[in-house]
């Protein structure tokens, strides 16, 4: 058991430091960020109008109120698909009252969630009989991309995630958890 923590230690801090050089060294990730075009006027109406921390989407579809009838239900969601075309459409976390970001315990948090999913790759490895490195390696990144998949896509199915953040999201995956992948492989047995 012990051996499987160090080998997740190593193989989570491997996938950490991809992550970092992936968001800070290389443009790709700040490149799918845009500003307002006045951020105060934004930052303004998003206050006066969405009051509590939470999800807002917009145009908001009335058409789930069970207290209205069938037909103002089919009105209402006639009159949301008609708002969805013209736009915008808007997926927004919000926290009105702000938050104070902690870089420290944010990457503390992130190399924790990598060293945590590199031990359950380490313990499913464990599992399986006569994989060679390659085959180790492809089983780390099958088991992580199907994961990020199944976190990722939903977004982009249901949300209109763009595309080109959904697809690198996925790549960023593949190639941290192929390095870890490959200190996972060489060090079990």
């Amino acid at each position: 058991m012990k051996n499987k923590f160090t080998i997740a230690i190593l193989a989570g801090l491997v996938a950490f430091i991809w992550s970092w050089v992936s968001w800070m060294a290389l443009p790709f990730h700040n490149q799918m960020l845009h500003k307002f075009k006045n951020s105060d006027a934004v930052a303004a109406a998003l206050k006066m109008n969405a009051p509590e921390n939470g999800i807002y989407l917009l145009p908001w579809c009335d058409n789930l109120d069970k207290k209205l009838s069938k037909e103002e239900q089919k009105a209402a969601y006639a009159e949301h698909d008609k708002k969805l075309k013209e736009g915008p459409y808007a997926y927004v976390l919000v926290r009105p009252n702000g938050m104070e970001f902690k870089m420290g315990q944010s990457m503390l948090i992130g190399l924790l969630k990598d060293i945590l999913t590199a031990f359950l790759l380490v313990w499913l490895i464990s599992k399986t009989t006569g994989l060679s490195f390659i085959q180790k390696v492809a089983f780390v990144k099958i088991a992580v991309v199907s994961g990020a998949i199944v976190s990722l896509l939903p977004n982009w199915i249901w949300w209109g995630f763009p595309t080109d953040l959904t697809v690198l999201a996925l790549i960023d995956v593949a190639i941290g958890w192929g390095l870890a992948g490959c200190v996972i492989a060489k060090l079990t047995k």
